[in-house]
């Protein structure tokens, strides 16, 4: 870390000590863009290549994403990841303490509607704590 500016920028130069070799890049400098739209906008104007998706949380909605293809300058890479979003309850209070009203929640969320709807059609439905992205260690039976 060569710099680094709470709430700004970090800059990251290239290790050229590294025992895998030295890096492709020299330097990458991360820039903290807090406001979607605001990062959106830098990243088809080209000031800055690279933007996480992140989906709901943290990052530009998946509705972009199919604009995103649509620009000749841009190319959107998709792959699987391994984070999850999940609800956690204490299971030593009621009503929680009861293994059927959590077996009802668990039945009542509509998983599918959540991907298609919110998520875009974007991500994989987990049906335990691993997730199907941990492909080392997921078993779907």
């Amino acid at each position: 870390v060569k710099e680094w500016v709470r709430g700004d920028h970090m800059v990251l130069d290239a290790n050229a000590d590294y025992f895998g070799g030295r890096p492709y890049l020299d330097r990458i400098v991360v820039k903290v863009i807090p406001d979607v739209s605001v990062a959106f906008a830098a990243l088809e104007k080209g000031d800055v290549h690279y933007l996480p998706f992140r989906g709901v949380v943290g990052g530009p909605p998946y509705q972009l994403v199919d604009r995103l293809k649509q620009s000749p300058t841009l190319e959107v890479r998709l792959y699987d990841v391994s984070s999850m979003q999940r609800l956690f309850f204490r299971n030593d209070k009621p009503p929680f303490n009861n293994l059927k009203v959590r077996q009802a929640i668990a039945h009542a969320i509509n998983k599918k509607f959540i991907l298609d709807k919110l998520l875009f059609g974007y991500g994989q439905m987990a049906h335990s704590e691993v997730p199907p992205a941990m492909k080392w260690a997921y078993n779907p039976n």
